[in-house]
């Protein structure tokens, strides 16, 4: 028991100290990896709990189940066990803000929105898809399968974005990204030096959606950065990879009606205007001048497109 006071009150004192140096409570809770309700559970109730005990207390068991019985979101044993831990991690963060923190995980974040967006993700948008996009280089609609699946014993949603038919096949996750729309982070897995995508989704105030609509950003075939609207329309629940991978990928001219797509969708798509792509053009002179130039050029592609 003296050991664990020991440890909580050097831990409060390190927080104090950051806090201080102008720290916030909900980014010492990242570097931590720890929810911010769950550190300030330790802060203001628990750790103070046992460095002042009640004096009816006087066993070393007693004042920390007394402690820890005074909240609902913190384990005795997992939270003593990795107390040290904790402060090994507050020691190695420079006291002024500003420095970068050494002891820092930059991707907790997204660690902390996945698993807070996993339960309430899991059942509504699992399934199998069929993605939308225009192409950025020919007036034509692409449509890829797409699947979203639940990892329980991860507890991640995963997202595979085409397969092993096409040229590109991407892997990734997705969580909520805001009140109102779903983010979906990809990584080509096909590529030696591997390319990203980024698609946000308009997210649906309904269980029983047809369709997801958002914007889509990865690069184009000239490797620059392009953006565009996406539609995913669900065509099934989750299936096998093996399943998965035997789904082909189709190309329609936007000038024709097909089969394979709905006029409601193509027309979505099909407008040149709602592609953003950056050229690789040679810029003179690096001023706001040049902005113009390319500007112009863009738009002589759009009218070509």
């Amino acid at each position: 028991m003296g050991q664990v006071r020991e440890q909580a009150n050097e831990f409060l004192n390190l927080i104090n100290k950051l806090r201080f140096k102008g720290h916030k409570m909900n980014e010492i809770a990242a570097i931590l990896q720890l929810h911010s309700p769950v550190l300030s559970s330790m802060y203001k109730t628990v750790f103070p709990a046992i460095i002042n005990p009640k004096p009816s207390l006087n066993t070393e068991e007693a004042i920390l189940e007394a402690a820890f019985d005074l909240v609902n979101n913190l384990s005795k044993d997992k939270t003593t066990r990795k107390l040290q831990g904790y402060i090994n991690i507050l020691k190695s963060i420079p006291e002024e803000k500003g420095v970068i923190e050494s002891g820092k995980d930059i991707f907790s974040p997204y660690k902390n929105a996945i698993a807070a967006s996993y339960e309430s993700m899991c059942k509504s948008f699992t399934g199998l898809f069929e993605c939308y996009t225009h192409s950025a280089n020919s007036p034509e609609i692409k449509k890829e399968p797409f699947l979203i699946r639940n990892n329980s014993y991860k507890k991640t949603i995963e997202v595979r974005k085409g397969n092993q038919m096409t040229e590109h096949s991407f892997e990734g996750f997705m969580f909520l990204g805001g009140s109102h729309f779903i983010s979906i982070h990809l990584i080509d897995s096909k590529e030696s030096i591997q390319e990203t995508g980024l698609i946000h989704l308009t997210l649906p105030f309904t269980r029983s959606f047809v369709i997801l609509q958002g914007i889509y950003m990865n690069l184009s075939i000239a490797k620059m950065p392009v953006a565009r609207r996406i539609v995913l329309r669900k065509v099934g629940e989750e299936c096998s990879i093996d399943e998965f991978n035997e789904i082909p990928t189709h190309y329609y001219q936007t000038s024709m009606d097909s089969p394979g797509i709905s006029r409601e969708i193509m027309d979505y798509l099909s407008n040149a205007n709602d592609i953003v792509q950056c050229m690789q053009l040679p810029y003179p002179t690096f001023q706001e001048k040049d902005l113009s130039s390319e500007k112009a050029f863009i738009e002589q592609m759009q009218v070509a497109l």
